[in-house]
């Protein structure tokens, strides 16, 4: 990690976030899926590594919101809004409403809508 990067963040800081991801991966829901895994990972490292912005804080609220860590997913959502461009604020304040109401986040792919992806492009 940069040392600037530590310096904002606080090497307990980064430490804890570690820690918290840990736990996160052990879940039944990210045991179960190494994609998802490697993910999550990409996205908290990024974070860690100060390459992130809202997007990456928006995507790990919704994986913890999702491994039921409902607690954790407000925190970060909330850091989100905070950085995130006033376009996007109430797309971020809904979805943390979700996790304050102990629901996840959930998408659904293009396929599933019955769109074709092909036309897409």
């Amino acid at each position: 990690m940069p040392a600037w990067a530590q310096a904002r963040t606080g090497l307990a800081t980064v430490t804890r976030i570690r820690a918290e991801l840990g736990k996160v991966l052990s879940s039944t829901l990210f045991v179960n899926s190494p994609r998802m895994s490697r993910f999550l990972r990409f996205v908290v490292e990024t974070a860690l590594d100060g390459n992130g912005d809202y997007a990456y804080l928006d995507t790990l609220a919704a994986a913890l919101a999702s491994a039921g860590e409902f607690e954790d997913a407000k925190e970060t959502q909330e850091k989100a809004i905070q950085i995130a461009p006033d376009a996007k604020g109430s797309e971020l304040r809904a979805r943390l409403n979700l996790y304050k109401s102990g629901q996840p986040f959930r998408t659904t792919s293009r396929t599933a809508r019955g769109e074709d992806p092909e036309s897409q492009r």
